[in-house]
């Protein structure tokens, strides 16, 4: 019996949809739904939901249609119901036991109690699967919503599967790491330090003697601004900076020279480049790899996190080199020579020698990316960090939001005087061409917030926010609106931009720690969309300020992205 139950009745007759009565006769009749009907006489009502049965003691029940939708899809009232006169089958009396114990009139019980099923009948006809429809939604078993005892990410947050198939408990990732792609992956900004090491950073900033070479000046007390610079990044090295951001060295651009001294050590300035220098179309990997090394000092871990070691070894103030078993003439001899011997740096040395040259030290550092870093759409072997394997291409799940940023120290201009209309090279067409693009056809050529306007990628400020960078089409707060400013540079090289291998753009931020104490890279940040950091001096507190507050916004714009994904 259901849950409504033979008593119901009472509360349907008061409703006016059952009662019985003695007809003039003297049979006994029922008013069921709507309809009189004799003993044994079905009513069905869709409408309502009811299937009744005038029974022999004078009393008619009512039971709710639980299968309305399969017996009744238009769901139609009275009117359009068959109304059989034979009982149904599942309440007919069974055969050779006589009647059924409901048949009877029992005038001192009252309506009789639930009866229950037939025992032959099987379950309540309102229990019963309908044998065209399988089993009740709620009886079904429920779809496995992952694979048990597989990790899931759900908003970059990572559970673990049970055995049926359901989310279980959150598993947290480690601190600074999202749920992506089943497994964890590090949200960890890219950051290069490009140092300023022409041979202006040898002047002295306080009182101090050099010392023999290769110690030059000691780590405990330097004098000058790029021995201040080195100690405020061998105390940076030492922090949870290494842990926050993955970090890497560059410098300007050195060949090596036979000569050892002070305060130049082993480095000359280079002068001759290859022939991308003057057409960057045309660059090649033994081009590249001529100045690669002049340029990264410290490269990025494939594996992910920081080389230390690596960068500490280039503020120590020591420098050695050691024959590498190769000749001079060997085509793979990128290093010193002494006495037909080829060197190789076992603790390099950032030193002061040559010129500030920002722009081809960009362009380097940004080929290095490219070549060496960039990954997406590569087919699967050993995805580098922080791709992972996905469809069998490398992909970077956190692409959309990874911050792969340069920090440039600088204590004054480019020393070469770059026209920004003409020169390919100049350090503000280098860092507009990492953050937004130079040339493009559509404005998917562009990046950030940048837009294509007559085949160059324009962006400008906000007036009523200049620290908001925007494009021709993006909305400032307060009603402000975006100025658009171009370079204008017109060169028709194809490196626009620098790109995923499988054809995608990928952008850089530019940032300037500026020591000139002329503004002299602030033209380089705008076009960068990075910080522009001013120091007043060198002292080192100072200086390992300024290294923390950009990296610190490396930071936050990362997060930033991925609270918004």
């Amino acid at each position: 019996m259901t849950r409504w139950g033979w008593a119901g009745l009472a509360l349907w007759g008061a409703l006016g949809l059952g009662g019985c009565s003695e007809s003039p006769a003297g049979a006994v009749t029922c008013a069921l739904l709507g309809a009189t009907v004799g003993v044994d006489e079905v009513v069905v009502d869709r409408e309502v939901g009811l299937r009744c049965v005038c029974m022999a003691d004078g009393e008619g029940r009512c039971e709710p249609l639980t299968d309305m939708g399969a017996e009744a899809p238009d769901r139609g009232g009275l009117a359009d119901q068959a109304v059989d006169m034979a009982p149904p089958r599942d309440m007919a009396p069974v055969p050779d036991e006589g009647p059924e114990p409901d048949q009877g009139p029992r005038p001192d019980d009252g309506p009789e109690p639930d009866q229950g099923p037939e025992p032959d009948e099987g379950p309540e006809p309102d229990m019963a699967p309908d044998p065209d429809m399988g089993p009740e939604p709620d009886m079904a078993p429920p779809e496995p919503e992952c694979e048990a005892g597989q990790p899931v990410c759900v908003g970059g947050e990572r559970f673990t599967c049970t055995a049926a198939g359901r989310l279980g408990p959150a598993d947290p990732c480690p601190a600074g790491e999202l749920c992506a792609l089943g497994g964890c992956v590090a949200a960890t900004p890219d950051v290069m330090l490009l140092v300023d090491t022409s041979s202006s950073m040898d002047t002295a900033v306080a009182d101090g003697e050099a010392e023999a070479f290769p110690i030059c000046e000691s780590a405990d007390a330097p004098f000058t601004q790029l021995g201040r610079v080195k100690a405020a990044l061998e105390a940076l090295f030492q922090t949870d900076a290494v842990d926050q951001v993955r970090l890497g060295l560059a410098h300007m651009p050195t060949d090596f020279t036979r000569t050892f001294d002070c305060p130049e050590g082993y480095y000359r300035q280079r002068r001759v480049w290859p022939s991308f220098s003057v057409d960057p179309q045309t660059y090649s990997d033994p081009d590249y790899m001529q100045v690669r090394d002049g340029v990264i000092g410290v490269p990025w871990v494939p594996e992910g996190g920081t080389d230390v070691a690596g960068l500490l070894s280039w503020v120590d103030e020591a420098e050695v080199f050691e024959p590498n078993g190769l000749a001079c003439d060997d085509p793979a001899c990128y290093g010193a020579c002494n006495r037909d011997n080829c060197l190789t740096h076992t603790d390099p040395e950032l030193r002061s020698v040559g010129d500030s040259v920002f722009g081809k030290a960009l362009f380097i550092a940004a080929t290095y990316v490219e070549k060496e870093v960039l990954s997406a759409g590569v087919e699967c072997g050993a995805c580098p960090e922080p791709y992972a394997c996905v469809g069998g291409t490398c992909q970077d799940p956190l692409g959309d939001c990874r911050q792969r940023a340069v920090i440039v120290f600088m204590d004054g201009p480019e020393v070469e005087d770059f026209d920004e209309t003409q020169s390919y090279f100049a350090p503000t067409v280098q860092a507009k061409r990492l953050r937004y693009g130079l040339g493009c056809a559509v404005d998917e050529d562009c990046l950030g917030v940048a837009v294509c306007d007559t085949g160059r990628c324009r962006a400008g400020r906000c007036t009523t926010d200049p620290s908001l960078a925007c494009g021709e089409r993006a909305d400032c707060p307060d009603g402000g609106r975006c100025t658009l400013r171009d370079l204008n540079y017109g060169g028709a090289e194809t490196a626009w931009v620098i790109r995923e291998p499988d054809g995608r753009p990928a952008r850089m931020t530019v940032h300037v720690i500026d020591a000139s104490g002329t503004n002299a890279g602030a033209d380089l940040a705008h076009w960068g969309e990075g910080l522009h950091v001013v120091v007043d001096d060198y002292d080192v507190g100072n200086l390992l300020a300024a290294y923390q507050t950009v990296i610190a916004e490396v930071r936050a714009r990362t997060a930033r992205c991925l609270e918004a994904r």
